[in-house]
Parts: structure tokens; sequence; C-alpha cells
């Protein structure tokens, strides 16, 4: 990565773990933000922004999820937090 995108990829990395994120290993494709790319890709593309799946496992942590239509967020209430019967 130039050091600009490194330099957005490094603070993305570290506000993903401000978040409650551990660091993830490379599925193929483009490198989550938290896996460790400063030591290996393994295979990925470097990517400095959180991935989709990224995004979504933050908004489900603090209640909220993006709609089907949009990444317009709206709050999760009770029913939908609990688990299947």
């Amino acid at each position: 990565l130039p050091v600009r995108e490194y330099r957005h990829m490094v603070l993305n990395h570290e506000t993903g773990h401000w978040l409650g994120q551990g660091h993830f290993t490379c599925l193929g494709g483009v490198a989550a933000v938290n896996q460790q790319q400063f030591r290996s890709l393994d295979g990925c593309s470097p990517s400095a922004w959180p991935l989709p799946f990224e995004r979504a496992m933050v908004a489900a942590r603090f209640g909220v999820w993006p709609t089907l239509e949009g990444f317009e967020p709206y709050l999760l209430d009770e029913s939908e937090l609990a688990a299947p019967s």
C-alpha cells in the first residue's frame, strides 16, 4: 500500500480493536482491515477500509443494523436480540 493508504489501514485497524474487533485471517480476495496486513497478506489483496462483514459485526455489537435498502441504520428492539425458541 502507498504510505497514505497504509496510514488509513493502521488507523482503521486500531479503531476496529477499540470497537471490539479481534484479528481476522485471509479468506481469499480483499483483506479485512482487522487482518494483520502489516505482518502478512496470506494471499489476500491489501485494503485500508473495513469490509461489509466487519461493519456489520460492529453495528450488531452496538445494536444497530444496516437496512437492506442502504446503509441507514435502525435500532434493534429487544425482541430482535432474543435467541430463537
